[in-house]
């Protein structure tokens, strides 16, 4: 059995670390991969880490000691099949016992630690739903009839076509996880095709948009309607995204961040309608003061999408809410799709609506060409804030 240090730079962390795994190719195997629980900035050489990472001593000495014991094993039972030795690999490995290491529930809590908050819980989510299916599951006993039978157990419960197809991807995403890692070559969704529904536009008029920024809202509507239209100047930010917005985001007039959930990179101008609300709601250790009390942004967003429905309501004490809403279904989401439309109907060229959205585009990487990118965007930002202001028309 060959066992060698491996650094797996495909999928970075949130905090652009790199987990660190031991590599191990049996001659009657596919390589596979097992996690130290080590992660790193700076790839070791070996195993020993460069002097700039930080605790380096300490992951290479773990690293090591990982290393040696599978050695050991090796060496010592060399007469052990190598599915067996996978499973006492992996116990050395993680500490887990072997009814724990390499299930679907273990891939799926792996997954999740490569990616974003919300993006997790997404995956958490359906991860309960294939267990509460299926509690016995494992990446050998799901085939198309499998998936058939999960979809229509989703839909027994309420779930919807779009729905259905956000578990199938979600599902979908750690089964090549655990083909890239080796421990298995099933792949179920060859044959099974993800039917999606076209959802209905979330998007509102200029006519509309200038009705909710004028509207005199109730004042504690007012934060979540301004945040609204920050989301709208910044090219549709997520809302995830821009809750979680440091100082250090911002440089030269720019808002620079990787999103959350696609990992892209982003830079978008900050107009002065869009500096005014970032004025006016600065926080102390965030971007925004809406960090500055919460945990986590899923509260504060949470809110915002319940009052931005209630516009257009009063409110009064000890009777409750009363009158007809502005738009009841409206949410955070409007703001990326609203920019997108007016964007289109200002004559904006659809690649760089595409680009502005962070879509993928078939344009190279250049310095010149992203900086003319950036310029394009930039442009199309002012025309579309422009628009709304009654300064161009379509």
């Amino acid at each position: 059995m060959n066992i060698s240090v491996y650094v797996d730079k495909r999928r970075p962390r949130k905090d652009g670390s790199f987990g660190v795994y031991l590599r191990f190719k049996g001659r009657g195997c596919p390589p596979y991969l097992i996690h130290t629980g080590v992660s790193c900035r700076y790839a070791p050489v070996g195993m020993v880490f460069p002097s700039t990472e930080p605790n380096g001593v300490a992951k290479g000495i773990r690293v090591m000691e990982l290393y040696s014991k599978c050695v050991e094993f090796d060496y010592r039972n060399s007469d052990v099949s190598d599915a067996r030795k996978r499973v006492a690999f992996e116990e050395i490995v993680t500490g887990r016992k072997s009814g724990d290491s390499g299930t679907v529930e273990c891939y799926f809590r792996d997954y999740v630690e490569t990616k974003g908050m919300s993006y997790g819980r997404m995956f958490e989510r359906t991860c309960g739903k294939v267990l509460s299916f299926d509690p016995d599951v494992d990446f050998e006993s799901v085939d198309k009839r499998w998936l058939e039978r999960f979809a229509r157990w989703l839909e027994s419960g309420g779930a919807n076509v779009n729905g259905i197809a956000h578990h199938m991807r979600n599902l979908r995403a750690v089964f090549n996880f655990a083909i890239d890692d080796g421990l298995t070559q099933n792949y179920p969704f060859r044959k099974y095709k993800i039917r999606r529904e076209q959802t209905r536009k979330r998007d509102l008029t200029a006519t509309q948009l200038r009705e909710l920024r004028d509207y005199p809202c109730e004042p504690f509507q007012q934060k979540y309607v301004d945040l609204f239209f920050l989301m709208f100047y910044l090219c549709g930010i997520n809302a995830g995204d821009l809750f979680l917005l440091k100082e250090a985001n911002i440089n030269n007039d720019r808002i620079e961040y990787y999103r959350q959930k696609t990992k892209k990179y982003y830079s978008i101008k900050i107009e002065p309608e869009a500096a005014h609300i970032i004025n006016k709601y600065r926080g102390k250790d965030w971007l925004l003061d809406v960090m500055d009390t919460n945990v986590s942004y899923s509260q504060p967003l949470k809110r915002m999408n319940q009052q931005l429905k209630k516009v257009g309501m009063s409110y009064q004490d000890g009777v409750g809410w009363t009158g007809e809403a502005l738009q009841p279904e409206l949410s955070s989401y409007y703001a990326r799709h609203t920019w997108a439309s007016i964007a289109a109907e200002v004559d904006v060229p659809m690649d760089v609506i595409a680009q502005a959205l962070g879509h993928s585009t078939p344009y190279m990487t250049t310095d010149i060409y992203v900086n003319r990118r950036l310029r394009k965007i930039d442009e199309a930002n002012r025309r579309v804030i422009d628009y709304l202001e009654g300064k161009v028309k379509s």
